[in-house]
């Protein structure tokens, strides 16, 4: 969720560790300025304050979490910028399409509907809420990100890094809370900007993720020790007493 792990992380990794902090700054601050262009500048309205809103928490959520893990889990952010081996095969189309295309549809269309006042306005307290959530889901990933430091972005088992199972946290209450995070902000995201049309891509990504994590969850129960007691121990997948 996303080395020789018989040495401590910060020395196994440490010319490669250092590289791949870089990377991740440079990446992080290459996303802000790319949420900007797509969101505002594709908007048309440089004053659209809800987005800029949602911009400023989401790059402040990135920041804190890229300082977090460089403190925390160096050997992650490693891991989250170039993959080990042992990628399952189903997830090399299903990561990109729920992670990478379909959000940059979703963030593409709440531009273009504002710009082009495709949707009926949507009222504003819905917009607050959908806001929170989205934002609450964002750094429930983030947190979900920090607790646990096998957080990969591509499904595998992680031999070369000693993987285990997280317990832990947010791990207490489901097992996939990462995902639960990441249901909400894109899901929510089109409410929040006001763009009804947007949620075409946004719920096929809350679709996706659904069957990630059940495809995740099964191979986990196969292939993870200890992590089919923890199946036990913590019942629920994505949403308390229901699944």
């Amino acid at each position: 969720m996303t080395i020789n792990h018989k040495l401590p992380a910060t020395e196994q990794q440490a010319p490669a560790g250092l590289s791949a902090r870089r990377e991740w700054a440079i990446k992080a601050a290459i996303f802000a300025v790319f949420l900007v262009l797509i969101i505002i500048v594709g908007s048309g309205s440089l004053g659209w304050w809800m987005g800029w809103l949602y911009i400023g928490l989401t790059v402040v959520g990135m920041i804190y979490t890229t300082i977090a893990l460089q403190r925390k889990s160096p050997d992650l952010i490693a891991e989250r910028s170039h993959p080990g081996e042992g990628i399952k095969p189903w997830d090399r189309l299903l990561v990109r399409l729920a992670a990478i295309w379909l959000p940059l549809a979703t963030w593409i269309l709440c531009a273009l509907d504002n710009r082009f006042r495709w949707s009926a306005p949507i009222p504003m307290a819905l917009q607050w809420a959908g806001l929170v959530l989205a934002l609450g889901g964002y750094w429930l990933t983030n947190i979900s990100m920090i607790t646990n430091r096998f957080f990969s972005p591509v499904v595998r088992i992680q031999d070369d890094r000693g993987h285990r199972v997280v317990d832990h946290g947010v791990y207490r209450v489901v097992r996939h809370p990462g995902y639960v995070g990441a249901i909400l902000n894109v899901g929510l995201t089109p409410l929040a900007l006001n763009a009804l049309w947007a949620l075409v891509p946004a719920v096929v990504v809350v679709v996706l993720y659904v069957v990630r994590t059940a495809l995740e969850d099964a191979m986990l129960q196969d292939e993870l020790p200890g992590y089919a007691a923890y199946a036990q121990r913590t019942r629920y997948r994505l949403l308390p007493g229901v699944w």
